[in-house]
């Protein structure tokens, strides 16, 4: 995931991966995106994480295959990693993701359990989407209208569904009279399994896992 074997012990520039514009890091793969909004991955792919068609780790940058591994992903804004699972932006507010979808984190109303799914799949539900944020095995993104999508594991109420129950499809977050949609979000970010948001006025609201304070 350094783009070399071995551990490295201060900043090493990776050959030849020049015109990046954004970076993210998962548990053991590495994401970058060029000024071109193109998507490239590397180290540790046992999940598909890297998104090149294989399960195979390598040391050498690929660029992510297009849905069902035709073409390439294209005009990408943003990309996000939870541990072994890679997202990814697009410019008109679409939402792609490949890799670990045991908690049904795709968005797609299926679970593939542990299979690798080495190609990204557009998620369902979602089509205006201007943030994401990742935990270790869900993501949240933040709507054009102010309101906050989540789906995969929900098990500590991150979701801020009144509940803790995981979804396979994206849902909305809810207000704090437990029924209506929340809207007036501006900015969104992830723990491992809590959400934090900030608003529209300035204040910050959180939901999720407490254990630490």
């Amino acid at each position: 995931q350094l783009g070399r074997t071995g551990n490295v012990y201060t900043p090493e520039e990776i050959p030849n991966l020049e015109n990046i514009e954004k970076v993210s890091a998962g548990n053991y793969h590495s994401m970058a995106i060029d000024k071109e909004g193109n998507v490239y991955t590397w180290g540790y792919n046992q999940n598909g994480q890297l998104g090149d068609g294989t399960t195979a780790n390598t040391t050498k940058f690929h660029k992510v295959k297009g849905e069902n591994g035709v073409g390439y992903l294209q005009n990408i804004v943003q990309i996000v990693s939870e541990d072994h699972t890679s997202h990814a932006l697009t410019a008109d507010g679409s939402v792609y993701s490949w890799g670990y979808n045991y908690y049904s984190q795709f968005g797609t109303n299926v679970g593939t359990g542990e299979n690798a799914n080495p190609y990204p799949v557009k998620m369902q539900k979602v089509s205006n989407i201007i943030q994401m944020s990742t935990g270790e095995q869900h993501i949240s993104m933040l709507d054009a209208d102010g309101s906050v999508w989540s789906v995969g594991n929900n098990g500590d109420g991150q979701f801020g569904t009144k509940n803790d129950s995981g979804t396979s499809l994206p849902t909305q977050m809810l207000d704090t009279d437990g029924k209506s949609i929340l809207y007036g979000v501006k900015e969104i970010a992830s723990g491992r399994d809590h959400t934090v948001l900030i608003k529209e006025d300035n204040t910050v609201w959180s939901v999720g896992w407490n254990g630490a304070g």
